[in-house]
């Protein structure tokens, strides 16, 4: 996971630097707020952000501020607030301006790796959370064109069935009608099933891609 170290002091952002490259974290660096916002605008902008609270050009208050109030997708952003100021009133204030966390100055480095493994918990949270409900919105709407195209499939199976009356059994066009019911048959079978989905399951398909398994992932309550 990217995360990124605003600090304007060069030693405290070396020393960072080197402890999160050692925890396997992606670093990138700022050395000012406006640095760090151009960061946060990239293409891949970190999940978690380290800031100082007193930088040049924008502070670590300021800078949070701007990230919650962006409609980019950059409210999500878990943000640790880096600051030699303790008092309580300084606190509150950094986490009414959207921190999620704060860390006394100087820090200690086992208390930084937990409260960062902490972060990093609650973002994969909520992307798993935000992938439940994607799927589940897709299922729902997969329900709802099942329903409407069962109506469709009634009519052309009433329409098949009583054309096969008139004709003969071992006649060219009994037998088509009799393909066209099958194939009917089939399709509301498959509609009738996605309607029951009730979990996600997935199976190996074309190129190592993954598609949803219709029968794992039908619920077997009648």
């Amino acid at each position: 996971m990217k995360i990124l170290v605003a600090e304007d002091n060069a030693a405290t952002r070396k020393m960072l630097e080197t402890l999160l490259k050692k925890w396997d974290y992606d670093v990138c660096l700022a050395q000012n707020g406006q640095e760090a916002w151009d960061i946060m605008y990239s293409a891949d902008p970190p999940r978690i952000i380290l800031l100082d609270w007193m930088m040049p050009e924008m502070d670590g208050v300021d800078l949070c501020r701007a990230i919650r109030a962006s409609t980019s997708g950059l409210e999500n952003t878990y943000v640790v607030l880096l600051t030699a100021r303790t008092e309580k009133e300084d606190i509150i204030t950094g986490l009414k301006a959207g921190a999620d966390d704060y860390i006394a100055k100087p820090f200690n480095a086992e208390e930084l790796r937990v409260r960062i493994s902490s972060g990093r918990r609650i973002i994969e949270l909520g992307e798993a959370l935000d992938r439940r409900g994607k799927i589940q919105g897709v299922l729902e709407m997969a329900g709802a064109v099942c329903h409407e195209l069962n109506q469709p499939l009634q009519a052309i199976m009433g329409h098949v069935q009583l054309a096969m009356l008139d004709e003969e059994a071992d006649s060219p066009i009994h037998e088509t009608m009799q393909t066209i019911k099958y194939q009917v048959d089939r399709m509301a079978e498959i509609t009738n099933k996605l309607m029951r989905i009730t979990r996600y399951e997935t199976r190996e398909y074309l190129n190592g891609t993954k598609i949803v398994d219709i029968d794992r992932s039908t619920s077997t309550d009648e």
